[in-house]
């Protein structure tokens, strides 16, 4: 592989096409979401990372190329793709010892059909972040980022840079929305409409259980695009003040690709659905018991899109608010073998509207929680308190997958707790079947490092 130096500005060589690496290959009108990146750095504080993009985006650029800078050699890194409906890259997982004000890019290529105006959006954690497509800043941490900042794709391939500045353990994700979204825009206000600035505002899709939303701006203004869109589907519209515990919800219904719709909200104060779940002793109240809203439609039958869940608190207390009120709702927990309706006195399932008050709702139920419960913490040795997996192998131990690693734990003594290196060590079979469940790769047992598909 031939390689340049670098001494003040940025020289590349062209070796091959950019383009034939499918690692970071993306189709926008598949899946706004970009997932494929490949990364180069981290560089120092002070890097020209504007004049290497620029290089990136002239037509003798090649990945397969690797760029020196004040003797020291950086290597693209091409990882597996972002996985989960968010599609985050936590940087800091490929460049473990990336330090404050080091500088890292991104880069992907984003094929679309057609020329299209688009919006890009996305977070990021513990860095600054800009966004340029084919070389242009779209998002600037400094100046237009806004949330939804607009852009332009090409006919074909784009090049999709991403400067990233980190302040901690960086990452970040990238959401490019094509012309066939919707947009919905407006205004939350309060019952004496005053503008609510800062209200979350989320938009949820019956159908496909998929989740879109924003907070408004100072002045009370938001703004959702939603893509795809499910032509057929049925749409809820939130809004709500957990301060002041003020709430609006709508239904929206025939939304259409390309549609740009203004929606505004009115907050108000609504009555709870409360309650608290007992042992059927009357003695004892019940914590972490699943609780669930479930929506009746205009037929009177169950509408299971409807489906709203809490957990009893540590005094056995639970309540909804901001339940949409395009439906009436059983309540009902999770039995042995079946559910728990709360009922009327003639023993029909209750039917609770929402926007009326029900705060003495008593729930008996059979102890469901058995022996002792104790909670493991980051502070117990676990690796992270955020964990997305779990299981239980056939030798009674039990795997977590955490935000920051993979542990396990033997069922008999909660404190043995192993680390990624050990399993490494062990090459335990347990651990390759691990990886395969949390990320869909096959593992070397003997080098550690995931099988190319």
């Amino acid at each position: 592989m031939k390689s340049k130096n670098i001494i003040s500005f940025v020289v590349l060589i062209f070796i091959s096409s950019i383009y034939a690496n499918n690692g970071i290959y993306n189709q926008i009108e598949n899946d706004h979401t970009i997932r494929n990146f490949t990364f180069l750095g981290p560089f120092p504080k002070g890097f020209n990372a504007d004049s290497l993009i620029s290089g990136i985006n002239s037509a003798n650029f090649s990945t397969s190329e690797s760029v020196f800078y004040k003797s020291n050699e950086y290597i693209w890194k091409t990882p597996p793709p972002a996985k989960g409906s968010t599609g985050g890259h936590n940087v800091w997982h490929y460049y473990r010892e990336i330090k404050t004000e080091e500088i890292v890019i991104a880069l992907a290529i984003v094929n679309s059909k057609s020329e299209q105006k688009i919006t890009a959006s996305g977070y990021n954690w513990y860095c600054r972040r800009t966004i340029f497509i084919n070389g242009e800043i779209v998002v600037d941490p400094m100046s237009n980022d806004q949330g939804y900042n607009k852009g332009n794709l090409k006919n074909g391939n784009n090049i999709v840079c991403v400067k990233v500045v980190a302040i901690g353990d960086p990452g970040f994700n990238v959401r490019i929305y094509p012309e066939t979204r919707a947009e919905l825009k407006g205004k939350v206000v309060d019952k004496n409409r005053n503008s609510v600035p800062f209200s979350p505002v989320r938009i949820y899709d019956l159908d496909s259980e998929k989740w879109f939303g924003n907070n408004t701006d100072a002045n009370g203004d938001y703004e959702v695009h939603i893509f795809p869109v499910n032509e057929d589907g049925e749409y809820v519209v939130f809004a709500g003040n957990s301060v002041l515990e003020e709430v609006a919800s709508k239904t929206l219904v025939g939304l259409k690709k390309k549609d740009r719709k203004k929606i505004n909200l009115q907050l108000e104060k609504l009555p709870k659905i409360k309650g608290k779940v007992l042992n059927l002793n009357n003695k004892g109240r019940q914590f972490g018991v699943v609780v669930e809203a479930i929506g009746i439609n205009q037929s009177g039958e169950e509408d299971f899109r409807q489906r709203h869940t809490r957990q009893s608190d540590l005094e056995g207390e639970f309540e909804f608010r901001n339940l949409p009120n395009t439906h009436r709702y059983y309540i009902r927990v999770h039995g042995n073998d079946d559910f728990i309706y709360v009922k009327n006195k003639d023993g029909k399932k209750k039917i609770f509207t929402f926007g009326r008050k029900y705060e003495d709702i008593v729930i008996k139920v059979p102890r469901f929680a058995k022996g002792t419960w104790n909670q493991l913490t980051y502070t117990d040795g676990i690796q992270s308190d955020y964990t997305f997996a779990s299981l239980i192998d056939k030798n009674n131990k039990i795997w977590f997958g955490t935000y920051s690693g993979i542990l396990f734990m033997m069922a008999r003594n909660s404190k043995t707790l192993h680390s990624m290196m050990e399993f490494l060590k062990l090459q335990s079979l347990d651990y390759l079947m691990m990886m395969k469940i949390l990320y869909g790769r096959d593992l070397d047992p003997l080098t550690g490092r995931m099988k190319e598909d």
